[in-house]
């Protein structure tokens, strides 16, 4: 990599009688590591040759060293294929605390999915990636899309709605059926009561809630996720990196 520095340290010799044994280590660094994320999306757009978006670096982190983002979110802006390739590098910066990315609307291309989508293997937080409005996105991004759902533990949710991958998508249906299996276990997950409160004859009752008297079913994790999503959706500016 261009961007890492081999630094070689020699430790202090361990002596033990009459011997001396002298170690050496080799320790790789980055040292954009140290820069914000702002600062690597504008390295990258410069490497890359192509002119840094303002409406994408400007809501980006500006700390020096503080990479903890959780949310990646661009909406509705047309951008390409080195872009989304400077992008990339931001999230890689932010692997271990990246839960949710959203790239609506952005011309993305199978390419520029793909640098995407090698950067998010690593990020083993990540539930959500919604790629939707991306007509040019097409099948041939579901082979490491597939690759991600089943290495992240995590991953729930993948949005590929007014893109040219069809529906009724073999590859497509395997990965929302194994997304379907995580969010049904995160129900049962929410919803089993502590083993202390088992009835006898181990059924499991469904928790309740009391309003106005009436005695109702807890709400449903699907529920939840939909109406966190779309109060998300109304609040969130057009570009957008969480801490």
């Amino acid at each position: 990599n261009d961007d890492e520095e081999d630094e070689v340290g020699d430790f202090e010799p361990v002596t033990g009688g009459r011997q001396s044994t002298a170690y050496t280590t080799r320790v790789t660094t980055d040292p954009l590591a140290a820069k914000s994320d702002k600062e690597v999306f504008e390295h990258y757009c410069h490497q890359f040759k192509v002119h840094p978006m303002a409406s994408v670096g400007n809501l980006l982190c500006t700390t020096p060293g503080l990479h903890i983002a959780t949310e990646l979110a661009i909406d509705r802006i047309s951008t390409n294929e080195p872009l989304i390739r400077s992008v990339a590098m931001v999230i890689r910066m932010n692997a271990s605390t990246m839960r949710t990315v959203r790239l609506r609307g952005c011309n993305l291309t199978d390419t520029s999915l793909r640098w995407i989508l090698s950067e998010l293997l690593n990020c083993r937080q990540l539930q959500v990636l919604d790629v939707s409005d991306n007509i040019m996105v097409t099948a041939a991004s579901l082979r490491p899309a597939t690759s991600i759902t089943e290495v992240l533990p995590n991953f729930v949710d993948f949005n590929v709605s007014g893109t040219s991958i069809q529906s009724n998508n073999q590859s497509l249906s395997n990965i929302h059926r194994l997304t379907s299996q995580r969010q049904l276990s995160r129900m049962q997950s929410v919803h089993k009561p502590p083993e202390s409160s088992l009835p006898l004859g181990g059924v499991i009752a469904t928790p309740t809630q009391s309003r106005g008297g009436q005695s109702q079913e807890g709400s449903s994790f699907f529920t939840t996720v939909m109406a966190a999503d779309a109060t998300d959706a109304s609040s969130k500016p057009q570009t957008s990196a969480r801490h």
